[in-house]
């Protein structure tokens, strides 16, 4: 049976409560893989499943309706402050991350990820997409926790360039279809260990860009332009979970993977 668990708040305490809590009788059990995608400064009712009555949300939906939902949940209102939040699994505020710029994002050296919990107990770790937690080397992820991260050039929506490992690389197409693509890729190559798959897309920050056909959509609603076009992002982060979901499926990854 598939376990989902959607808008994850990434608590270490969770994750122990988890792993105390999977284990079969009489059976050696297998740890979780974990699939957290996280979007960047989406609204609560930026959903269908949340009433919007303009959005076409499918995939969320459904992965909401097959998950453990908080419904009574405050995030910080700024992305860094709750990235470090989710990375750390504490109170932003004691991690040194309190904005957006001029070192206010910078997440504390001392501060445990959780990618540095789970790669110590033996979980291939990756990230794709955007960090926005510290800039200098002894900051970025391949220094903590993650072994291999692919981090996007920020809100650069339609022409993915990432650095993999501190190393530039150049991908090209939509930044939101690059690293779900890069996702996919990183988990089929760790299928047959516990893997720990961090999915940070920029979307549906501005720059607000999105492919035509997505916009079109929406302009047939006769929403504005700026509305067409935020709302065609968020469609098309939906469309790349409805891939991912799929992946899993088609893999037999799904029925040991939290999301």
């Amino acid at each position: 049976m598939r376990k989902f668990t959607a808008m994850l708040s990434a608590s270490l305490v969770l994750l122990a409560n988890i792993f105390m809590t999977s284990c079969i009788k009489n059976e050696e059990p297998l740890p979780p893989n974990f699939l957290i995608i996280f979007t960047d400064d989406q609204g609560y009712d930026d959903l269908s499943h949340h009433g919007n009555l303009y959005l076409e949300t499918p995939n969320i939906d459904r992965l909401a309706c097959e998950s453990v939902e908080f419904s009574n949940f405050h995030a910080a209102p700024l992305c860094a402050p709750s990235r470090a939040s989710l990375l750390s699994g504490r109170q932003f505020l004691k991690t040194g991350v309190w904005g957006v710029h001029r070192g206010h994002d910078y997440l504390n050296l001392d501060e445990t990820t959780i990618a540095e919990v789970l790669q110590k107990n033996g979980y291939a770790t990756g990230m794709m997409g955007k960090w926005h937690s510290g800039h200098p080397d002894a900051w970025q992820p391949w220094n903590r926790g993650f072994d291999h991260a692919w981090v996007a050039k920020l809100y650069q929506h339609g022409d993915c360039l990432v650095t993999y490992n501190g190393m530039e690389q150049h991908r090209g197409g939509w930044a939101t279809d690059t690293l779900t693509e890069i996702a996919i890729r990183f988990m089929r190559e760790h299928a047959d260990e516990p893997f720990f798959c961090y999915l940070p897309y920029m979307a549906p920050h501005g720059q607000w860009r999105a492919p035509e056909e997505y916009i079109d959509k929406y302009r047939s609603k006769n929403l504005s332009e700026e509305l067409s076009t935020v709302n065609a992002m968020i469609d098309h982060i939906d469309v790349n979970v409805g891939r991912l979901m799929e992946f899993l499926d088609e893999s037999g990854l799904a029925k040991n993977t939290i999301v």
